[in-house]
């Protein structure tokens, strides 16, 4: 097994944790209002918390900046690869890869159901426009900048995502820390 492996399943792992977690949180406090307010008002209540946690709060728009020592035209032909290295733990865990006309698509399928990664690319003037979507949902829009500085390769890449529930910020964290990992096993160090 790899490296880039070990750190995809590690991810995995505590993922299902933290999905688990959060479950356990949402009962044990629907159950906590439900024992302690009065009938009418604990409804209204745990009605108000379900509405809280599907209502998308949180924006995670930015930028993030790679440093590499590989040539600028290896790092673009990774991006536009297969295993683009942004996408490492989706590819990493993908039961099937296919090519399409202007990407590749990912099915994952935890626990026997299965969901779809789109990950398409366009050129622009200044490097790459990636546009990546979940089971045909908009998830994010990412332009990435691709120069040569001090003897290294700099990958910008700015975007926007969809606006995230409460209850998927935990995920991105947890996807944040892995993702550097990850990015850090295939030679590129986060500024």
């Amino acid at each position: 097994m790899s490296e880039i492996d070990a750190i995809v399943q590690r991810y995995q792992r505590l993922e299902y944790l933290a999905n688990a977690a959060i479950l356990v949180a949402v009962l044990s406090l629907c159950w906590l209002i439900w024992e302690f307010t009065a009938l009418p008002g604990a409804g209204f209540f745990i009605m108000a918390l379900g509405v809280g946690l599907l209502v998308r709060l949180v924006n995670t728009d930015g930028q993030t900046e790679f440093v590499t020592d590989k040539s600028p035209e290896s790092v673009r032909s990774e991006f536009l690869g297969p295993k683009p290295p942004t996408m490492a733990l989706t590819w990493g865990r993908a039961t099937e890869v296919t090519e399409t006309d202007d990407g590749y698509k990912y099915t994952v399928s935890p626990f026997g159901r299965s969901h779809v990664a789109r990950y398409e690319t366009a050129d622009t003037e200044d490097g790459l426009t990636i546009t990546t979507t979940y089971d045909g949902d908009h998830y994010a829009t990412q332009e990435i900048s691709i120069r040569r500085e001090d003897g290294h390769t700099v990958v910008s890449v700015s975007g926007s995502t969809k606006k995230l529930r409460a209850t998927e910020y935990l995920l991105t964290l947890l996807q944040d820390i892995y993702g550097r990992k990850s990015m850090a096993q295939l030679g590129y160090e986060v500024l």
